[in-house]
């Protein structure tokens, strides 16, 4: 197995159409590429069957099962031996396309968007399933193998009026994905919030990891490919805390942990927690602990207690337990 550089979106997707279609004929285990993409890929095993590896974990595939894999998920399909065959279908796009062209499908609703863009329940690269996101019934690959096949002649021919055409079929390939997700949470009798539980869970990983990085609701946003407003409505109802709030209270936790364990100076605490500067610190420090990071040590060293808080409760415990990271 080879070891590539990340693939850029740049390379496939060109004349202002959002997205490419690539159908690969998989190499053998020795000759495929491991790599990783900066963009979202739909991936659709069209014919044969073989091995998927999705960082590290192997699977076997065979034709009907399709994966969303998302941004910096490390991935290669191979062939069983040099006599088997696996063909594949790829789909290239960024989540803007996503969001401009699915998200006014009110007659959807979230969790089941949620539900065919799997991988934002781990924001992080490295964190994808290593099984397929779905495994077509008959019916089901009939209709979207020839959806797949459509659009592949209309992309490869570029006949005039392609665009609209591999466009409107887009959006019915999508529909089609997105009405499998939504039949097997019908069957599987899933709660209704499932979905919404599992993406906040992520997101609180997500930020418990990140917390000293600077934010970015864009970022965040992106990896969760759902819109800002609504990640922030999201969020807000299911921990009763909003975003900035959530990561205040992360990083005052961890600077009561260092300004009760070590002699470190404030600023570099501050910084190191990810604050920009010490008045931006202490503003917000004080806001929660009440008093100033000097006072904060002061009373703690007096009281001869460990942080990560003067009355030995975290600050971030008041935001719902059964969301902390």
């Amino acid at each position: 197995m080879k070891h590539s550089r990340p693939y850029r979106a740049e390379e496939y997707i060109r004349d202002g159409m959002d997205f490419a279609i690539v159908r690969c004929s998989e190499r053998t285990y020795d000759t495929c590429v491991y790599h990783t993409h900066d963009y979202v890929e739909i991936c659709y095993v069209a014919e044969g069957s073989g091995f998927h590896i999705i960082d590290s974990h192997c699977c076997r595939v065979q034709r009907g099962d399709l994966f969303i894999i998302n941004y910096d998920v490390s991935h290669s399909f191979y062939r069983e031996d040099p006599g088997s065959e696996l063909i594949t279908y790829n789909i290239i796009y960024k989540p803007e396309f996503i969001q401009k062209e699915l998200m006014d499908f009110s007659d959807f609703s979230i969790d089941t968007l949620c539900r065919l863009l799997d991988n934002i329940h781990a924001p992080d690269p490295g964190h994808g399933s290593n099984r397929a996101n779905i495994t077509l019934t008959v019916q089901e690959q009939t209709e979207i193998s020839g959806l797949f096949d459509n659009i592949y002649l209309e992309y490869t021919r570029k006949a005039a009026g392609y665009i609209s055409s591999i466009r409107a079929y887009l959006l019915l390939l999508f529909v089609r994905i997105m009405r499998c997700f939504s039949q097997r949470k019908t069957e599987a009798s899933s709660a209704g919030s499932d979905s919404r539980t599992r993406l906040v869970q992520g997101i609180i990983e997500y930020l418990n990891r990140h917390s000293r990085e600077e934010f970015s609701l864009e970022k965040l946003a992106k990896y969760s490919f759902i819109s800002k407003n609504y990640l922030c409505k999201l969020f807000k109802e299911a921990t009763g805390s909003t975003l900035s709030d959530y990561i205040c209270r992360l990083r005052v936790r961890e600077a009561c942990q260092l300004l009760s364990d070590t002699e470190r100076k404030i600023t570099d605490i501050a910084l190191e927690v990810g604050f920009c500067d010490y008045k931006a610190f202490s503003t917000v420090f004080k806001k929660y602990e009440h008093q100033t990071p000097g006072e904060y040590r002061k009373t703690i060293r007096e009281l001869g207690v460990s942080g990560p808080g003067a009355d030995g409760r975290a600050p971030g415990d008041a935001v719902h337990p059964q969301f902390q990271g």
